[in-house]
């Protein structure tokens, strides 16, 4: 038990500094000139190529690696057998709730800290923000707090990073009872998120009434706090849908297999 737990906590460490490379990966070149120039570049400016405004990295692989340390393990369970012993012993819906809570801790903390991390390290050598920047990001929401308190909106970004994580890795952790493939499992936040941002597209979706926009910060509908209320409260409903379909999926296989 302890290797194992061992196994884990190196594996989640891992992800953690993954998901922190993936920020200035987005933008190397001016990373790399920050490095060796340090105080004429912000912290913010990484952010938002990144995550806001969806470099390849923080768009994509960044949920990805949220995936890795939980949302693969009924993957495991069911390979290994294990699964139907869990479930007798727990119970299903006990079973489904534990699943779920962990797959969203998880894969929310291991973003969330990999975010930290990035911040720590940046901090060395950029500031917050320059406020000479403000006229660029003006438009964001809670840019507000950029200009006048940036931690507190250091606060919000990583809370939507928190929040974003741990939905993909339930997302995940849902198509894991209906494929379970563990590496196919760890893919699907990149190809639901994929779908997810050309369906705003194809259908003209106004920026701030995108789920995807709204999970990394680039639009929201008033820009004020309440955003995070009402984006907390749609991504609860899907991911009860998600677990109400996981449930569901799981009884057919306890009948069936």
């Amino acid at each position: 038990m302890v290797s194992s737990n061992r196994r884990f906590l190196i594996k989640y460490l891992t992800v953690a500094l993954l998901v922190a490379l993936c920020i200035p990966l987005d933008s190397m070149d001016v990373f790399n000139a920050a490095l060796l120039n340090p105080g004429r570049v912000d912290v913010h400016y990484f952010w938002m190529n990144s995550v806001i405004y969806g470099g390849i990295y923080g768009c994509y692989f960044i949920y990805v690696l949220a995936a890795v340390p939980f949302a693969g393990f009924f993957c495991r369970e069911y390979q290994w057998g294990s699964w139907r012993y869990l479930i007798a012993r727990e119970g299903t819906k006990r079973y489904v709730k534990r699943r779920f809570r962990k797959a969203f801790l998880y894969g929310g903390t291991v973003t969330a800290v990999g975010g930290v991390l990035f911040l720590a390290f940046t901090l060395q050598f950029c500031p917050l923000f320059l406020e000479t920047r403000y006229i660029e990001v003006s438009f964001l929401p809670y840019s507000i707090y950029l200009r006048d308190t940036p931690w507190v909106y250091y606060l919000i970004v990583h809370y939507l990073l928190f929040l974003s994580g741990g939905f993909w890795s339930c997302i995940a952790c849902t198509f894991s009872v209906y494929v379970p493939i563990r590496y196919l499992v760890c893919l699907v936040p990149y190809i639901f998120n994929f779908f997810l941002i050309r369906l705003g597209v194809i259908l003209k979706i106004p920026a701030e009434w995108r789920l995807d926009f709204w999970m990394c910060g680039r639009a929201a509908p008033t820009g004020t706090l309440w955003d995070l209320v009402w984006l907390t409260a749609v991504l609860v409903v899907i991911l009860w849908v998600c677990r109400r379909l996981f449930y569901r999926k799981l009884k057919w296989r306890i009948a069936n297999e």
